[in-house]
């Protein structure tokens, strides 16, 4: 099985998708058990193990597996230090302690003015569990942290924790639940992750982790054909930038006349933009800065 594995590997099949499929094709008794949920069902890893294993939470398999035969860890993107930024309102949910014990992160604690997880500075998480979730679209505060995750320059995400008997102590209906997700990933559009518990919830975090790092070293596809001619191309240009569709790159390119410009443009020349604002002006200053 490893063999197969790290021939897999060598074509770029992620681990999680190698797990999942152990867990599906393993004999009756060894699989993984699943847990319905209003947004579906996710499978669980809850084989049984010998406790005085040491175990990856990742990749579900002993850690020896990941060295070579002189002791040392393998070479490859998956053991690049993945450190994780965690807000200090999460201490007590358990899910830094799994993360300290994965080799190649680096986990630290303090107070983040939104979210509750920045990963490698690529990607920021707001964990909430389906009793947090439920209170929230009550009391309209998700749709608040959701604007600002929208808004933020770096890429954001929402981990929903919980099961279905979660899902019925919060008495909210199922539409309600159902509507908010739709708002979240359509139109604010940000992915909503699931998980059933914490241990699930630190395995998502290091799945993302290298996905997202895996995705940054890659150049990203631009959709549709090149457009013809100056000024649709410079508006094509202007859209790739963080927060800018086709209006407001049409304002863009009326004020300062050429892309250069935009490029070369202050925060605050870019926030006199009508229907930019500061935000946007941050979002795009941040992206034609010199890499961090």
């Amino acid at each position: 099985m490893f063999r197969l594995q790290l021939l897999l590997n060598s074509y770029g099949v992620p681990d999680f998708l190698l797990v999942l499929a152990y867990n599906r094709s393993a004999p009756n008794g060894a699989e993984g058990r699943s847990t319905g949920s209003a947004m579906g069902t996710l499978p669980g890893n809850t084989g049984h193990r010998d406790p005085t294993e040491n175990t990856d939470p990742v990749r579900g398999r002993r850690s020896v597996d990941r060295q070579n035969e002189t002791g040392r860890p393998r070479q490859g993107s998956n053991n690049l230090m993945t450190n994780i930024i965690i807000d200090d309102r999460e201490s007590g949910c358990g899910i830094a302690e799994m993360l300290r014990k994965t080799a190649s992160v680096s986990v630290s604690m303090q107070r983040l003015p939104l979210g509750d997880y920045l990963v490698d500075q690529r990607l920021l998480v707001e964990r909430k569990t389906l009793k947090d979730f439920a209170s929230s679209i009550k009391d309209g505060r998700l749709f608040r942290q959701a604007s600002r995750l929208a808004s933020h320059p770096v890429r954001s995400a929402i981990l929903l924790e919980g099961t279905t008997d979660d899902l019925r102590q919060v008495h909210m209906r199922r539409e309600s639940i159902q509507g908010a997700l739709i708002a979240l990933t359509i139109v604010y559009g940000i992915p909503v992750l699931r998980s059933i518990d914490t241990e699930e919830s630190s395995r998502l975090l290091l799945y993302a982790a290298r996905q997202v790092r895996t995705r940054q070293l890659r150049p990203l596809p631009r959709q549709g054909k090149r457009p013809r001619g100056k000024t649709k191309l410079q508006l094509y240009i202007l859209q790739g930038l963080p927060g800018v569709g086709p209006e407001r790159a049409c304002r863009l390119l009326e004020v300062f006349r050429s892309v250069e410009a935009v490029v070369g443009a202050s925060t605050e020349q870019l926030s006199s933009v009508p229907g930019v604002g500061q935000k946007t002006a941050n979002a795009i200053r941040w992206s034609l800065s010199a890499k961090d």
